[in-house]
């Protein structure tokens, strides 16, 4: 292992450095369809701003196109996430979840991702990469235009969609040991469903519950594991105590804890500093400075607390390498 993807390990397990490490990502909707295209698009955007680590973004709906998603291709509009959609709703009744059925994770759309990472090996060995994965909750939500939760509540169904999941919890802790397999050093585990603006206080052992081998595979094979815990106002101690990630990634401009907070709570490393909307619009100097101070007490990589908007100039976030760097 080199001594650019050791130095990065060693801030993903907790341990204070000072580097200035910076890893931002963004969707490339007009060429993550396909694996060669989208490659080139991501080996592109490195070479512009070479982050300490990549995370590798497929189109954001992969993990669920096998399952019966239809994709429709992300928008390129300024402010726009970039991501895929379904069409249509696979799962619009609590009885199609009778429906879901195991997929091949070397095949189809996500074989396709496998031979994405493939291809990112050989063009950036020297840089640590992390795949991009979702929680069978989210994947389920998804797939049922986000009613899972609502669904489970009809007791008559809640076995059969309780058995869909472990379903899908099999191809995707199948699916992140391949990816491992295929080149990814480590993982970017995505987890919606604690958000307490989103799911209900009683819900929240649920949605743990049904994610309860989640990351498992991935904390065996990966070298580490990233859990992006998304939404408003988040669930931070239940989430890093029920997956045991390596580092930890949320929205801390504006959801909560701030980097500082989550240092007291949390050993590993943090990513975090830069919210979107301010990198959109040029008014991140700020966020940047405080990290700048903060880098030296914990063990933080510079990140956004979620993909950056389309439209985001090349020049923001070349000031934004060099503040952070200087």
């Amino acid at each position: 292992m080199n001594d650019i993807i050791e130095n990065t390990l060693e801030v993903l397990r907790g341990k204070i450095t000072g580097n200035p490490l910076i890893s931002v990502w963004r969707h490339f909707p007009e060429a993550d369809l396909n694996p060669k295209t989208l490659t080139k698009a991501t080996v592109r955007d490195y070479k512009l701003h070479p982050s300490n680590l990549i995370k590798l973004s497929p189109h954001g709906r992969f993990c669920v196109a096998d399952f019966g998603c239809e994709i429709i291709p992300g928008l390129t509009g300024r402010g726009k996430s970039g991501s895929s959609h379904c069409k249509d709703t696979v799962i619009d009744t609590p009885q199609k979840w009778a429906e879901i059925e195991y997929v091949d994770p070397n095949d189809g759309h996500l074989g396709m991702q496998l031979e994405f990472i493939r291809l990112m090996k050989q063009e950036l060995p020297e840089v640590p990469k992390m795949m991009t994965l979702f929680s069978p909750t989210m994947i389920g939500n998804f797939l049922s235009g986000n009613q899972l939760l609502d669904h489970l509540r009809d007791s008559d169904y809640k076995p059969i969609i309780e058995d869909a999941l472990k379903v899908i919890s099999r191809v995707m802790e199948e699916y992140s040991s391949a990816c491992i397999d295929a080149g990814a050093e480590g993982l970017f585990t995505a987890v919606q469903e604690l958000d307490k603006t989103r799911v209900h206080q009683s819900q929240l052992k649920d949605v743990i519950s049904l994610n309860s081998r989640f990351m498992d595979t991935a904390k065996r094979r990966a070298e580490f594991t990233v859990l992006h815990l998304h939404g408003e106002d988040v669930a931070f101690k239940m989430g890093i105590h029920a997956f045991k990630p390596t580092a930890v990634n949320w929205h801390d401009r504006t959801a909560g804890p701030s980097l500082e907070e989550a240092a007291n709570i949390f050993p590993g490393g943090l990513l975090g500093g830069l919210e979107p909307h301010e990198v959109l619009e040029g008014k991140q100097k700020q966020s940047v400075e405080e990290a700048k101070k903060l880098r030296d007490r914990i063990p933080m990589i510079l990140a956004p607390g979620c993909v950056l908007w389309q439209g985001t100039p090349n020049r923001i976030i070349d000031d934004i390498f060099a503040q952070y760097r200087s």
